[in-house]
């Protein structure tokens, strides 16, 4: 029977709101060599971004691991040094959030395997593991509870052979080795289904100029492969692979030659290992010049988003599949400018594509109901493309976790990496803040449009001071003591050409404020021993919350020459003249409060009557 788990046949339209991809920081290695590139970027658990960088120092090529937090802070950074040649092709990230890291490094005249683990707080253990004749790489890494899964390339007779190879869960020791020694090539994805207990790679056969698909159990054993591609007249390549339960996605491009300098055209395909025979489905452009860079899933619609580039414009092909004849069904197609070099799913079934030009990285935002809704130049960054767009390194420098996502690439600082995030919900902004105090934020960040955003003019505020950047800078300040709803509005320019005019609604909230008590010069006043007089020194005490607080004495003290009390319900304060005062000074304190907890106290002076 066959499995459903892409069921999914259609795509939720995007709702009523806007959508922006901002971007949330950037770094870079700062080495300031234009050949320092983004290998791969991954997210843990807690949101902590590693970025893996190869640095090909003239006569020393190392990889550099640097392991950022939430706000793009640099936590720590490991430079992988085991040879002078040490290439950096892919990394993982395990269960306990540790880092697995493969390629290739030098020993004598050998090549051999790079397997390095990192652990969260940074401890560095690298293994250069030895060929069976004279070279072996690794291309790709996955892990489960019992061990390290590397998709490699072995050297045998003069050829590089695909296999997949285990090792223990610390990389220390290989448990077993399974490959294709028939067929030359390599395994450049690779995934663990733990559900069905296998491995499952994919990657490009020079010998029968074929994608190759298949797995090989957990535990070892032969590889069941496929090549659904070797019928083809053409050369067939695939540059990323999606694992889905037992299934496998693929996108490429094809060739009129194996070195993809001609004829080339974008193809994609899948294959369903869930059944014997599995079903399967090509499909190959009919217009030359595409190259299939990039595939991503969302798992809740179903929804596969190709990423397909060509002179410098991509397009995005959604398509879902029917599990019952393992068939591909046509969604949306959008597009873009830029050459795509990535594409992961964010949040709310919605997809960040990336592409270059011009040495500069573009994030755009893709709705799946509606198209590109949003766009964000994320900066300098150029991913490594042979002439015809064809991605040079086995992996894309591209990540996702939730709606945070990453783009790598080179740039004149160093292997850069610019992290951005998907924000949701309306374009006009509603903020709280507290009374008294001043708030500031982007207002920008929500707000759609494919370009350069940027504000236009604004209105002011009834209650407060304000002041709107260019950039989307608020400040707003309310004014003393008012609380309540204050709303202002701005023009949002995208490209320099107006585009919208949003609303912002600032709720001020009230807070408690404490009295302030003012001296009292009160003058002269009765010196009657038998008189006692009211003192109205609340008159000039400030109250700001009014009313609905009123001031209440607290507490006194007394003058040397007559006596002060207070009434019942400390609304009152009276004096009496001590006998003998009369032509004396006389000075006390009082102290307020008005039930917020705050105090305040002052200092009342007069003098009794000659």
């Amino acid at each position: 029977m066959k499995r459903t788990l892409l069921v999914a046949m259609s795509f939720v339209a995007a709702v009523a709101s806007a959508q922006n991809l901002p971007l949330w920081w950037n770094q870079s290695t700062n080495t300031n060599d234009t050949g320092d590139q983004t290998v791969a970027t991954a997210f843990d658990g807690l949101n902590n971004l590693y970025v893996l960088s190869q640095l090909p120092n003239a006569g020393n090529s190392d990889g550099l691991l640097v392991k950022y937090d939430n706000k793009g802070l640099e936590t720590w950074r490991r430079t992988i040094n085991v040879s002078n040649a040490d290439v950096v092709n892919a990394m993982t990230i395990d269960t306990l959030g540790n880092v697995i890291i493969v390629g290739s490094t030098a020993s004598g005249a050998n090549t051999n395997l790079l397997l390095v683990t990192v652990t969260p707080a940074g401890v560095v253990s690298a293994f250069s593991k030895a060929p069976p004749v004279s070279a072996i790489r690794g291309y790709s890494v996955t892990t489960d509870a019992t061990g390290i899964y590397v998709g490699s390339g072995v050297v045998q007779a003069g050829q590089e052979k695909p296999y997949v190879i285990k090792y223990s869960t610390d990389g220390s020791t290989e448990t077993w080795r399974s490959g294709l020694t028939s067929r030359s090539g390599n395994l450049s994805q690779i995934a663990v289904n733990t559900t069905s207990g296998r491995v499952y790679f994919a990657g490009n056969l020079t010998s029968s100029s074929s994608v190759v698909v298949g797995y090989v159990s957990t535990a070892g054993g032969a590889i069941t492969s496929q090549l659904p591609t070797s019928a083809s007249s053409t050369f067939e390549k695939l540059t990323k692979a999606l694992f889905v339960g037992d299934r496998i996605i693929w996108t490429g491009y094809s060739a009129t030659n194996n070195a993809g300098t001609t004829g080339v055209r974008g193809h994609y395909g899948q294959y369903d290992f869930s059944d014997t025979p599995g079903g399967f489905e090509v499909t190959e452009s009919t217009a030359t010049g595409n190259v299939g860079t990039d595939v991503a899933y969302d798992a809740t619609s179903g929804a596969f988003a190709f990423q397909t580039a060509n002179a410098g414009n991509t397009t995005i092909d959604l398509r879902t599949v029917d599990t019952s004849n393992d068939t591909f069904v046509a969604g949306a197609s959008y597009g873009h400018v830029g050459h795509g070099v990535g594409i992961v799913p964010v949040t709310m079934g919605y997809f960040a594509s990336y592409a270059q030009a011009g040495g500069l990285q573009t994030a755009y935002l893709v709705d799946p109901g509606t198209g590109v809704v949003a766009s964000t130049e994320a900066g300098p960054g150029t991913v490594a493309l042979t002439a015809n767009g064809i991605p040079s390194a086995p992996q894309r420098p591209v990540s996702s976790l939730e709606r945070a996502t990453a783009v790598g690439g080179a740039s004149a600082t160093g292997a850069r990496v610019h992290s951005l995030s998907f924000i949701a919900g309306p374009a006009d902004d509603s903020r709280r803040l507290k009374e008294d105090t001043t708030y500031t934020f982007n207002v920008l960040l929500n707000d759609p449009g494919l370009g350069t955003k940027t504000v236009g003019a604004n209105t002011l505020a009834s209650n407060g001071s304000v002041s709107v950047s260019a950039d989307g800078t608020l400040v707003y300040t309310p004014a003393a003591n008012w609380y309540g709803v204050d709303t202002l509005t701005y023009d949002e320019y995208v490209n320099g050409s107006f585009f919208a005019t949003r609303t912002v609604t600032l709720t001020v909230l009230n807070v408690v404020d404490g009295p302030t008590a003012v001296d009292d010069a009160v003058g002269q006043i009765s010196n009657s021993a038998f008189t006692t007089l009211t003192l109205s020194v609340l008159s000039n005490d400030l109250n700001p919350d009014g009313i609905a607080r009123p001031i209440r004495f607290l507490s006194v003290t007394q003058p040397g020459n007559g006596t002060v009390t207070l009434s019942n319900n400390k609304s009152e304060l009276k004096i009496k003249a001590a006998p003998g005062a009369a032509g004396q000074a006389f000075s006390f304190t009082y102290t307020i409060q008005n039930g917020t907890g705050f105090t305040s106290t002052a200092t009342v002076t007069g003098t009794f009557a000659p």
